[in-house]
């Protein structure tokens, strides 16, 4: 059976193989139109699940909540700010010295950051208490 078209007509293998491609497109647009709300649902429905990944009892590092209560005074967390920054000027003061310059001054500048941050502190407390 021939059918005719702008170059003649067109054989069984042509028509078979039009057909053939007609029939991959719309498989195609039925897989999508079916695959794509079940996607979206089970996209929504995922959220648990990426917020607990890498969390529980197996967790290489465990969320650490602190106890309800138990956080620390302020004199604790300036007494540990305080190290952490004595800490790291030391260590600059350290590299200064491996490349030959004048070393820091470390308890000079630690007073003067830290007496800065008294300050700011100061003013924070006095600008809250004005409002």
């Amino acid at each position: 059976m021939a059918l005719p078209h702008a170059g003649g007509t067109l054989g069984f293998v042509e028509l078979a193989l039009a057909l053939t491609t007609v029939e991959k497109g719309t498989v195609l647009v039925l897989v999508c139109v079916l695959a794509a709300p079940i996607a979206a649902l089970m996209f929504a429905r995922s959220g648990e699940a990426w917020r607990s990944l890498g969390k529980g009892p197996l967790a290489i590092e465990p969320e650490q909540r602190p106890a309800p209560g138990r956080e620390p005074s302020p004199a604790v967390e300036r007494a540990v700010r305080a190290a952490e920054v004595r800490q790291m000027l030391e260590a600059k003061a350290a590299r200064q010295r491996r490349r030959g310059e004048a070393p820091l001054d470390v308890d000079a500048e630690l007073r003067r950051l830290l007496g800065a941050d008294a300050e700011a502190d100061r003013w924070l407390a006095d600008f809250v208490g004005s409002g």
